[in-house]
């Protein structure tokens, strides 16, 4: 009688154990993924595209001082006046621009709804921070799905660092 108690306190455990560990979910540390791989070091700078006084350069120069309102102050106030080689980077630093303030969809509309990315390496940064914006919001499923085509791609430039979050999430 004893021996079928604790074999079936046994078996019951077992049977907890094993239903609490399929039903857990990895606990991921949204902010530390973004702290660590959303870095704006590798946008393009505007400094050689003209004088210390345009507009470009005081984008720049507020983003870089960690503005980011005046950042989009600034882009929405010249729209119409950036020139067609300009307007893919502009929308890079509007966009993250927007993710620094924590105005997630306002980032998500420049980064996803602009069709001047013409499969470069514009396209690949603006879709890099397209989805670490939608890690924020915890969009997990979409931000997957292109975490998963930029480690499937191996020109993209940031191949590695995809595979790695997907590792994590």
């Amino acid at each position: 009688m004893k021996t079928k108690t604790i074999l079936g306190a046994t078996v019951l455990s077992i049977i907890i154990l094993a239903s609490c560990s399929q039903n857990k979910e990895k606990s991921v540390d949204f902010d530390g993924l973004i702290s660590t791989y959303m870095s704006v070091d590798d946008i393009p700078s505007f400094t050689q595209r003209g004088s210390v006084d345009s507009v470009l350069n005081i984008i720049e120069t507020s983003f870089n001082s960690k503005n980011y309102e005046a950042v989009n102050d600034i882009i929405i106030k010249n729209q119409e006046s950036f020139a067609d080689g300009d307007k893919d980077i502009v929308y890079i630093y509007q966009g993250v621009s927007y993710a620094k303030r924590g105005m997630y969809t306002e980032a998500y509309n420049v980064l996803a709804n602009n069709e001047i990315y013409e499969n470069s390496l514009y396209e690949q940064m603006a879709n890099w921070y397209l989805a670490m914006s939608m890690m924020k919001t915890q969009n997990v499923s979409e931000a997957k799905k292109l975490f998963t085509a930029f480690a499937k791609d191996p020109s993209h430039y940031k191949q590695e660092e995809a595979k790695e979050i997907l590792k994590k999430l």
